[in-house]
């Protein structure tokens, strides 16, 4: 047998190993480009002339044959491999252990958050090539991140109505402060399967994985939480600048040390544009204003925690996020009211973007009767409406407000 391993004959079997590595089985050609002493062996042993320095095509059954007709005749050549190379595990083979292992992470993952909300939704979208991959990937390379990221989606602050620091929630979760941190690996993947889970769409900048954050009831920072407001009383600097027609930046640190905030008619209209600003600002009101500049963020909702008995009103874009942020608004407080969600101005708001089916999709979940008629013109139109386009209709709203 140690014949086989004679250096000259290394290129015939290094082939043939290549060969059945690849296709689980030894049968039609292989090619080999021997020197002079590689043909010269392998050509006595084969029984072949073989030529040096150019591409021989040789075939299985000939090796077969040559076997055959050796003091060699009861071994196979797949015997013979493993005994020079020990026992061959071919593509094939790794495939399906591969395979085995993955069904087995499979079944521990889900095993391990059967009991909780997050398991059908596992299943749900592990139907998805991409997001299959992704769990696929973490078991393998970074099974304790997977997990504690589905942990930290069960208990996410805004799913129990609760606006909680990163860092806190991250130590809460996995006892590190630092785990989830912004510019990391595990903040992107973490916020890439919490955007699945809440059917959000992700992006990996810092501007939009900010606003995912702030979705999930979670903020990185007192400080860069911010939310523009104008017309607020309560203090000496929010007098001050009302009193002198200027906007304020309030952050959520501005936001926790207030300890009187409030619109002198107790009124206060909540736009998401921040464009409409300048134009409110050239007429006196006696309303206060919030721009949420698209998304609602946990400074917002900190301020409106705190203006109590006042009166909100919303308006934002039509389109499917716009209508989502006025649909969660109102079923988070009761004393909000939706104002210019007709059919009228969505027809002059229109534009003439698409609206692309996946964002469609997520109109579904919207319950607010006000909303019905624009989500239904959405769906049919597939065109968005813009705040832009109908800013003299809203200023009339907002003017034909009580005292306003």
């Amino acid at each position: 047998m140690n014949y086989f391993k004679e250096p000259d004959l290394n290129l015939l079997f290094a082939s043939l190993k290549e060969k059945y590595i690849k296709k689980s089985k030894l049968t039609g050609t292989i090619s080999i480009i021997p020197n002079e002493a590689e043909a010269n062996k392998i050509g006595r042993f084969l029984g072949l002339n073989l030529k040096a320095n150019t591409k021989n095509i040789i075939k299985i059954t000939q090796i077969e044959i040559a076997l055959k007709k050796s003091k060699f005749e009861n071994l196979t050549i797949l015997e013979i491999l493993n005994y020079i190379y020990g026992n061959i595990v071919t593509k094939e083979q790794k495939e399906q252990t591969k395979e085995q292992i993955n069904s087995k992470l499979l079944k521990e993952l889900l095993a391990t958050f059967a009991n909780t909300s997050l398991c059908e939704n596992i299943k749900e979208n592990l139907k998805n090539p991409l997001y299959y991959k992704k769990v696929i990937y973490l078991l393998n390379n970074n099974k304790s991140l997977l997990y504690n990221i589905f942990k930290a989606i069960i208990n996410l602050p805004t799913i129990k109505a609760e606006y909680i620091n990163l860092s806190i929630f991250a130590s809460q979760i996995t006892n590190d402060p630092h785990y989830f941190d912004l510019e990391t690996t595990n903040n992107r993947e973490f916020l890439w399967f919490s955007s699945y889970y809440l059917n959000l769409e992700f992006a990996n900048t810092r501007k939009r994985k900010l606003e995912i954050l702030n979705m999930l009831g979670l903020y990185t920072d007192n400080v860069s939480n911010f939310v523009i407001t104008y017309n607020f009383y309560g203090s000496v600097y929010l007098d001050y600048l009302a009193q002198n027609n200027e906007p304020v930046l309030l952050s959520l640190n501005n936001i926790e040390k207030l300890s009187n905030i409030y619109a002198l008619n107790k009124k206060v209209i909540i736009l998401e544009n921040p464009s409409i600003l300048n134009l409110i600002m050239l007429k006196k009101h006696r309303c206060a204003f919030i721009i949420t500049s698209g998304n609602t963020n946990i400074a917002c909702y900190k301020l409106l925690d705190k203006l109590n008995n006042h009166i909100f009103y919303y308006n934002g874009d039509y389109d499917p996020e716009g209508l989502l942020i006025a649909d969660k608004l109102k079923r988070k407080y009761l004393n909000l009211n939706l104002i210019g969600y007709d059919n009228n101005l969505y027809i002059k708001a229109k534009s003439n973007k698409i609206i692309s089916s996946s964002r469609l999709k997520k109109l579904n979940t919207i319950t607010a009767e006000e909303l019905q008629e624009i989500k239904e013109n959405l769906l049919k139109t597939n065109n968005p409406g813009y705040q832009e386009k109908i800013v003299n209709e809203l200023l009339a709203i907002i003017s034909n407000l009580n005292d306003c």
